[in-house]
C-alpha cells in the first residue's frame, strides 16, 4: 500500500494556532520576555499538548471562552494580554 500524505503537513496548521486569543496573547508575552520565536512557540506547543491532553482526558471540545475564564478565576496576566491582543 502507498502512502502519499505529507508527515509534515500539521506544521501548515501551526500558525493558526497563533491566532487563538490566549494562545496569541501567550506567544506575545514570551516574546516580551526576551524570548526566541523558536523558544515561544516551543512554549506554546507544551502549552497546547496539556490543554489537548486534558480535553481528551475528558472527552470535551476546546473551547476559547471557558479557557480564558478559568485564567481569569486564577488571576493569569495572560487574560489582560488576550483582550490587548485582540484589540
Amino acid at each position: 500500500m502507498q502512502h502519499n500524505s505529507d508527515p509534515f503537513k500539521w506544521r501548515h496548521y501551526a500558525p493558526d494556532i497563533i491566532l487563538l486569543c490566549g494562545a496569541k496573547a501567550f506567544y506575545l508575552s514570551q516574546k516580551a520576555k526576551g524570548k526566541s520565536h523558536h523558544w515561544a512557540v516551543r512554549s506554546l506547543a507544551y502549552k497546547w499538548i496539556r490543554i489537548i491532553s486534558r480535553c481528551w482526558q475528558t472527552r470535551t471540545n476546546y473551547d476559547e471562552a471557558r479557557y480564558v475564564e478559568c485564567l481569569r478565576k486564577k488571576g493569569s496576566k495572560l487574560v489582560a494580554e488576550s483582550m490587548s491582543a485582540t484589540a
